[in-house]
């Protein structure tokens, strides 16, 4: 089934040929050169990550629609932007704002998907020549007709191409991209290269219930390869560049319980939020302090290590917060 065309604000399950968020507006909402982004970059991102889960939704061509409720951002710039986050895949899918980037096993062009669970999908918004970029969809969830919640929340990078698989009605990336002729771009204005079984929308009113996302670490960096990167993953491991709806905190919930900690929030109130045990995130929040007080030798305790218990991963983001914020 193709996407066929509507406007803004006509009913949700009709589907357009061509999606109705060009790229200038996915470009307006984080230009990664623009000297807002370099004075602010943390700023700049939690904004465009509230826009996308607010002020947009992701529609199939099965009809099925899904807000987007965690999101991760990954930004890899040249010297004038400053910003060398070395987490980045630094694909060149990514160099191009408006783009579906499936994630693939290198940074070589043709590259093969990922498979299994190391599957996941980036909203590229890079800038060719100078900037590699992608918000990373970590968790979604399906809206009925009358965008409502219609179903339970899909956690996880793997688990949210699964899901935007089936609603596409296609058994896998490469499918996907075959019955789309090779065009994996969401911009509406760019018919050519638009994917038709994908695609993002701007919605008529802002999505239900409105909210603050929680800003936190992102999910499962360490510090293996530091010693390739000369102190750049010390310096943004910790960044927070995770948001998620506190409706959807999904099963890591130690990287919530640490975003409250760098929010300056009691255990009483990280507990609360987290719906985590008050014993449980007292010692995580003790061991968050712990490598804040020690920072540079935590940090060299894990340096090169691929595997860390909760504890340690605590001490290391606290002790990356203490020293880059």
């Amino acid at each position: 089934m193709a996407l066929t065309t509507v406007s803004v604000g006509e009913v949700p399950g009709q589907m357009p040929s061509t999606i109705c968020m060009p790229s200038r507006l996915l470009a307006a909402l984080c230009d990664p050169t623009s000297a807002a982004f370099t004075s602010n970059p943390e700023g700049e991102l939690a904004d465009m990550a509230e826009a996308l889960m607010h002020r947009f939704e992701i529609r199939s061509a099965s009809g099925k629609r899904f807000r987007m409720v965690e999101l991760e951002a990954y930004v890899l710039g040249d010297e004038a932007t400053g910003h060398a986050d070395p987490f980045a895949h630094a694909h060149a899918e990514q160099a191009s704002p408006g783009q579906w980037y499936f994630h693939r096993a290198s940074n070589a062009p043709n590259a093969k998907y990922k498979g299994g669970s190391f599957k996941g999908v980036d909203i590229t918004f890079g800038r060719a020549g100078s900037v590699y970029a992608g918000m990373l969809l970590r968790g979604v969830i399906e809206l009925g007709e009358a965008n409502e919640h219609a179903a339970p929340l899909v956690s996880g990078p793997c688990n949210v191409v699964h899901s935007l698989l089936d609603a596409a009605g296609v058994p896998s990336i490469v499918e996907l991209v075959h019955a789309s002729g090779g065009n994996i771009g969401a911009d509406g204005l760019a018919p050519a290269t638009a994917c038709p079984l994908l695609g993002i929308f701007p919605v008529e009113a802002e999505l239900e219930p409105r909210f603050v996302p929680l800003a936190g670490p992102r999910i499962g960096l360490t510090l293996a390869k530091a010693a390739a990167h000369d102190g750049a993953m010390e310096t943004y491991i910790a960044r927070r560049y995770r948001w998620l709806a506190p409706f959807a905190l999904g099963p890591k919930k130690v990287y919530a319980v640490l975003a409250c900690a760098m929010n300056g929030e009691s255990a009483e109130d990280a507990a609360a939020r987290t719906k985590v045990g008050l014993k449980t995130v007292a010692r995580q929040l003790d061991a968050f302090a712990s490598g804040a007080a020690d920072a540079s030798a935590t940090l060299a305790a894990v340096r090169g290590k691929g595997k860390m218990n909760v504890a340690q991963l605590c001490a290391m983001l606290g002790a990356a917060h203490a020293l880059h914020g």
